[in-house]
């Protein structure tokens, strides 16, 4: 071939000047409340995980029990291609996944009901009401919450993982250390699909960071 087929794609354009896609604090907070006050251990539990490890939907399926070491608050989660990377999660996340794990041999549906002759082969670290929690099964845990929390912003799975690079960000974390707790393998995705700022945002980071000189 004289001429690579390849040379006639479009690359795919960039989302710029697309609003954040990552969950509010206010949000986070209103979904973390709603679980615990309803008593759900897994569903806390989960939201936690999401939220402090920025781990991708197929990183939390694919988690087992013997992934999370709770003395040393870290996991590791295998994502795209089947690499493996460690995560780290606080204090009150480690006292959450250990309530969760106190039910987990016999969870029932709702998440709260025991049998004690019951037994269970499944092998995730969280399950659902017939067996390993699916991807839907995930997506209709959020939707349920949203709505009783009150939630009309981005709840989305992938919405956790934008809100922890926000965070970070928010809090002086520099690109290349957000890049590497995010997993990227390339610091430029992580610069140019998770360090995005509304107008507003970004006015007050000029401000924040000396680019205003007041006399």
């Amino acid at each position: 071939m004289e001429r690579s087929p390849a040379e006639l794609l479009c690359l795919p354009k960039l989302p710029q000047g697309e609003p954040p896609k990552a969950i509010s604090d206010a949000d986070l907070e209103r979904l973390l409340t709603t679980a615990l006050q309803a008593k759900l251990p897994r569903e806390y539990a989960l939201l936690r995980l999401l939220a402090e490890t920025g781990c991708r939907l197929g990183g939390l399926l694919g988690l087992k029990p013997e992934d999370i070491e709770l003395e040393h608050q870290r996991g590791w989660v295998r994502e795209k291609g089947k690499r493996t990377r460690r995560v780290a999660f606080g204090q009150q996340t480690k006292i959450a996944l250990q309530a969760w794990l106190i039910e987990r041999p016999c969870y029932l549906k709702g998440g709260s009901k025991r049998n004690k002759n019951c037994q269970r082969d499944d092998d995730q670290l969280f399950l659902g009401r017939q067996g390993n929690l699916t991807e839907s099964g995930v997506h209709r845990l959020l939707q349920e919450l949203a709505i009783k929390a009150g939630v009309e912003g981005r709840f989305n799975p992938h919405s956790f993982r934008h809100g922890l690079a926000r965070r970070l960000l928010e809090h002086d974390a520099d690109i290349g250390t957000v890049s590497r707790i995010l997993g990227h393998s390339d610091i430029t995705t992580t610069h140019e699909f998770y360090a995005c700022w509304t107008e507003e945002e970004l006015m007050q980071r000029h401000q924040r960071y000396g680019g205003v000189l007041d006399e």
